[in-house]
């Protein structure tokens, strides 16, 4: 009969052990899901500043360096949007 119970008890505590590491492994993805949401609205977010920037430098000469590189940077910014959107 002891020997019954102290198996009991054994399956017992391999059935927490798997819930325990279930729910690390929850918490994990949680916590990654979250990382990324707020680095999508960070990039969604950089976009609308970038777009503001390049509207509101006129396009001169004196500029085109500028304007580029925030060109660039938002081409870069819609990119990651693109494959976090679609990797969600």
């Amino acid at each position: 009969m002891a020997e019954e119970q102290l198996y009991q008890q054994m399956y017992q505590l391999g059935d927490d052990l798997r819930t325990a590491e279930k729910n690390l492994q929850t918490t994990a993805s949680n916590i990654g899901k979250t990382d990324q949401r707020h680095n999508l609205n960070k990039n969604k977010k950089r976009i609308e500043e970038l777009t503001t920037a390049l509207a509101l430098r006129p396009d001169t000469a004196a500029n085109v360096g500028q304007r580029a590189h925030w060109t660039r940077e938002k081409e870069a910014c819609e990119t990651r949007v693109a494959n976090m959107e679609q990797n969600n």
